[in-house]
């Protein structure tokens, strides 16, 4: 029915009230499968991590998304380290949130959690995706296997150099003030850019 007076002159007809009930209930089913199969999921994901590595759980072990999984790796490698040969492999992890994906201080939440600046730094989250399989996980966690490996001391001591210097670099970068100056119809900044006005 179009232009009907039912529902406030919002629509014709009335709700299908049947509909809604069966919708809601088939939604309740599903979510629920979905939700007790990726907890599943997570919870064989973080015994390999736990048995394999010695990581240990950040948060609790049930009262979590079913897709969410943080943990503190051993002091042999570095969260950072993690990332970058994960990344080789395709697998993506993470070490921050996305709003401080920029900042390269040890997590405040973690922080506040009670971790210590060492253990902030060595922990990575990693977020399931809906439609992944227990080989999936398997393969990860051989990939986590091959970077711990080819993670030398001397290696992670490289990276963290390296990010040490990103991280000056960056502190330095905010301290300065851009003065510009306009010759010929150009902005020049410090000689770092130039932008035709």
């Amino acid at each position: 029915l179009i232009y009907g007076t039912q529902e406030n002159g919002l629509r014709g007809g009335t709700e299908n009230t049947y509909g809604i009930i069966g919708l809601n209930k088939a939604i309740e089913y599903c979510d629920l499968n979905i939700e007790k199969e990726m907890c599943n999921k997570r919870n064989y994901f973080i015994d390999l991590l736990k048995r394999k590595f010695g990581c240990v759980l950040n948060g609790h072990s049930a009262y979590r998304l079913p897709n969410n999984i943080n943990v503190t790796f051993p002091q042999n490698i570095t969260g950072e380290a993690l990332l970058y040969m994960l990344d080789i492999s395709n697998v993506k992890i993470s070490i921050g949130s996305a709003c401080n994906s920029h900042s390269y201080q040890p997590s405040h939440v973690l922080k506040a959690i009670g971790l210590s600046d060492d253990e902030a730094m060595r922990t990575v989250r990693f977020t399931l995706p809906n439609d992944i399989a227990y080989e999936d996980i398997n393969r990860v966690v051989e990939e986590i296997d091959k970077a711990i490996e080819k993670c030398d001391p001397f290696f992670v001591k490289s990276l963290h150099d390296a990010a040490e210097n990103i991280r000056d670099f960056h502190a330095r970068q905010k301290q300065q003030s851009w003065l510009t100056t306009k010759e010929n119809g150009v902005i020049v900044s410090k000689g770092v850019f130039a932008q035709h006005v």
